[in-house]
């Protein structure tokens, strides 16, 4: 019995370290190809079909390596009419979807959106942002007068103050665009919320802290548009999370935790 428990946790550590080193390269690759975010897609397969039936890649892990390139086309739909094929708005991925999607009762805009959207484009921390700018303001304010060199460090708070103002508009010029493309993409009945539970929400959480903050804002995302109930959420969510309790890596079971606080 001892030596199983101590293979299970060997095999639950070697697990939890293969997926740090997916997640710190993929975070490389979008490092090195920051300047360059078109640059992205060249890297990736012509599509999500080729990733996940032809390379056998979990979906999970082709929207995460996906979702930069996915990120690109939504920059350039905010400012055109982007025909990117990797635009998950756009007709040509939600087909792609379709096609890896067959006999489930989730909708593939649903899904793909849940996939491809990050913590920024459905949240904006919008108190910490007015919070820092107060602190610079104030700490601009004391270096108002004196000599040259406090004169240049209240010239950096202003450049710092406007990056941070300009920030903010940006985070929410994309997250009003996001929200307006939530139409036919909402949880109407109970099958359909835990076909969303199980393929989105339960496999994206388990990925890192980060990605169990984002599913439980967008779920917060989804009541507030009303595509949900949220106390049929709160029972089936409860009713599908608690059982990966015991099956759990510590890493996993972190994220969990991050979910459900």
């Amino acid at each position: 019995y001892f030596k199983r428990d101590d293979v299970v946790k060997l095999q639950s550590q070697f697990y939890d370290q293969c997926l740090t080193v997916f997640l710190q390269l993929a975070h490389f690759l979008v490092l090195g190809n920051k300047k360059f975010k078109k640059k992205y897609a060249s890297l990736l397969p012509s599509s999500l079909s080729v990733l996940c039936q032809n390379l056998k890649m979990e979906p999970r892990f082709a929207m995460h390596y996906s979702r930069p390139a996915m990120a690109a086309a939504i920059d350039e739909a905010l400012n055109s009419d982007s025909t990117d094929a990797w635009n998950p708005f756009g007709d040509a991925l939600i087909k792609d979807i379709s096609n890896i999607l067959h006999d489930t009762d989730i909708s593939p805009e649903l899904y793909l959106k849940f996939w491809s959207l990050s913590l920024a484009d459905i949240f904006v921390p919008t108190a910490s942002y007015s919070s820092a700018i107060n602190e610079l303001k104030e700490k601009r304010r004391m270096y108002t007068s004196g000599d040259d060199k406090r004169k240049k460090e209240a010239m950096k708070c202003t450049t710092l103050i406007e990056q941070l103002q300009l920030e903010l508009k940006s985070q929410e010029s994309r997250h009003q665009f996001v929200r307006k493309n939530f139409k036919h993409s909402l949880c109407h009945n109970r099958s359909q919320l835990s076909e969303f539970l199980r393929l989105c929400v339960l496999p994206r959480l388990r990925l890192s802290p980060e990605d169990a903050l984002y599913a439980a804002k967008f779920l917060y995302l989804l009541q507030d548009l009303g595509g949900l109930s949220i106390l049929l959420c709160l029972d089936l969510t409860l009713t599908q999370t608690l059982p990966l309790l015991y099956v759990s890596t510590d890493r996993e079971a972190s994220s969990l935790g991050f979910f459900t606080r």
